[in-house]
């Protein structure tokens, strides 16, 4: 069984699972419950979406080897339907980044008192979730959703010395103060005043707020993209020369900011060099001076900086491009996925039968509200 927040809207936490769905251990039956689709959100959907996920446990009791869930909001539903189930294993709850350090105090104290298998997808983000929980999280990073592996493979764009410097972030629009989209702005608008010919590209899903949009609408240089298919975002990245994700740390006292940087593998796959946030769990999605640059601080200064240096030395944007898709190749490569499918097996109570010879068993979704 695999609870899931969301199907269909978006956001990193679903690319983090079509990513692990591809690396699912071969030969097990997995029902999928999402919590909210497309067409369902509210109080109800969430009332049916808790009757369906026990009464499912019920109907399969001693049926069901393992339950996950992708949100710890969902955590104890997954623990009282392993306990329906009699799963053989523990509920394995994978913490996203924002959701650990997001949470109340309060409800910290719940997960350290439900029994389950804390799982996370970075080395920072997992700092954080053993001071939530005062015990160690498994890590497992995100690999790549065939969809968006397939969109972004072919031969880099050649970097050029075109004096037009294209600048792409993807994020979920409505986060843009989170994910730094105005101080991104800032420095793309100092680094213009240096004389650097940059254009910034935002692109992501959902609607940009009203403050970004008038922001696009008074800079001929800030272009906004809103709910690109696969094959339009790959072409964003292909048609940019540097990627920037500009998360930045909060201001609470707990670790907090960006919990891996899903995108910023997805710009490296696509042959672009990278700037990454000075802090927070992108360290494990790029190499800093290898295949990108970190700004001293999270100023809008310090990030001017970064990208006048890649906008000014094409050698330099020349190396990194080509060391981004050395990293990905290596970073992503079958061995990977083989040791990611071992240890979701274990977790998932199906090691004993796990064969990497059977074709993969069917994957189920229960249906949403509007459906029934």
């Amino acid at each position: 069984m695999v609870l899931l927040p969301s199907q269909g809207l978006g956001g990193g936490i679903e690319q983090y699972y079509a990513g692990l769905r591809d690396a699912w251990p071969r030969g097990t039956n997995t029902v999928e419950f999402p919590l909210r689709t497309q067409s369902s959100a509210g109080t109800v959907a969430q009332v049916r979406f808790v009757i369906r996920v026990l009464a499912f446990a019920c109907r399969h009791r001693g049926d069901v080897a393992g339950i996950a869930c992708f949100h710890p909001n969902l955590l104890a539903l997954s623990w009282l339907a392993s306990k329906l189930s009699r799963s053989a294993t523990p509920a394995a709850c994978f913490y996203y980044g924002s959701d650990i350090w997001g949470s109340p105090r309060r409800t910290r104290v719940l997960w350290r008192r439900l029994c389950h298998q804390p799982v996370t997808i970075s080395s920072f983000s997992a700092g954080a979730l053993m001071i939530a929980l005062n015990r160690p999280p498994v890590v497992i990073m995100p690999m790549f959703a065939t969809s968006r592996r397939t969109a972004l493979e072919g031969a880099p764009v050649p970097v050029t010395a075109d004096p037009v410097i294209r600048v792409l972030s993807v994020f979920r629009l409505n986060d843009a103060e989170e994910k730094g989209a105005y101080r991104l702005a800032d420095a793309v608008a100092k680094a213009r005043q240096c004389g650097g010919e940059i254009h910034l590209l935002l692109a992501g899903s959902g609607q940009p707020p009203d403050r970004l949009q008038a922001l696009a609408d008074r800079h001929s240089w800030l272009e906004i993209q809103t709910n690109l298919d696969e094959q339009a975002l790959a072409a964003a990245y292909r048609s940019s020369d540097i990627f920037v994700l500009a998360t930045a740390m909060r201001g609470r006292p707990q670790p907090n900011g960006e919990g891996y940087g899903i995108v910023l593998v997805e710009a490296a796959r696509a042959g672009l060099p990278v700037i990454a946030p000075a802090l927070g769990g992108s360290y494990d999605a790029m190499v800093e001076g290898w295949n990108g640059l970190v700004p001293v601080d999270e100023s809008a200064d310090a990030l001017c900086a970064e990208l006048l240096r890649l906008a000014r030395d094409t050698d330099l944007r020349q190396r990194f491009a080509a060391r981004s898709v050395e990293w990905t190749a290596d970073r992503f490569d079958d061995s990977a996925t083989l040791r990611t499918t071992a240890l979701l097996a274990k977790m998932l109570g199906v090691a004993e039968r796990f064969d990497e010879t059977p074709e993969p068993g069917p994957i189920e979704c229960a249906p949403a509200e509007s459906r029934q």
